[in-house]
């Protein structure tokens, strides 16, 4: 309302906060979908450089060949896979919101407080554990072609099946 500041102002109601909280969850989903895509194009370059290790194979155009796969065959398990994530991650930012909201108009007590943080701690670390089945997914994906929960489900019982061999080789990479 001040004539001489160079910022607009805004006027909140419902149409606004509902915009905010459509364009930020696209925002997580639009940023897990690009790590998707990167780590599926890493992993299928990576698959098809070490499949064509032959006599008479010659390697051709592996990333470009992995951008391909990832728009024409894999691009509905990578946005699936960046969905659970978005989903996780928006429900933290809930969290921290109400959390500052509690503090801010004090009515917090130690024991709401002791909640939330433990909340907050469980979906960080849940994050992480998705990010990482993500991860392991998207691997599977670009070897066996398969589709996103295959591909987790396959991946994670990989890992259960071969805890040293995982451990060892996650602390060399």
């Amino acid at each position: 309302t001040n004539s001489q500041s160079p910022f607009a102002s805004v006027k909140w109601n419902d149409t606004t906060r509902y915009s905010l909280i459509y364009f930020l969850f696209g925002g997580l989903w639009k940023n897990a979908f690009l790590q998707a895509l990167n780590q599926f194009i890493i992993a299928s370059a990576v698959a098809i450089w070490y499949f064509s290790q032959g006599p008479g194979q010659g390697l051709h155009k592996p990333i470009t060949r992995s951008i391909y796969r990832a728009f024409r065959y894999h691009l509905g398990s990578l946005a699936f896979g960046s969905l659970i994530l978005a989903i996780v991650q928006m429900i933290r930012l809930v969290l921290t919101y109400i959390q500052k909201q509690m503090e801010k108009t004090g009515q917090s007590n130690r024991l709401i407080k002791f909640m939330f943080t433990c909340l907050q701690c469980y979906m960080a670390c849940f994050e992480r554990f998705i990010r990482f089945l993500n991860k392991v997914a998207y691997i599977q994906i670009a070897i066996t072609g398969k589709n996103f929960c295959i591909s987790a489900k396959n991946g994670f019982f990989l890992l259960l099946k071969n805890p040293a061999r995982m451990s060892f080789t996650h602390g060399l990479g």
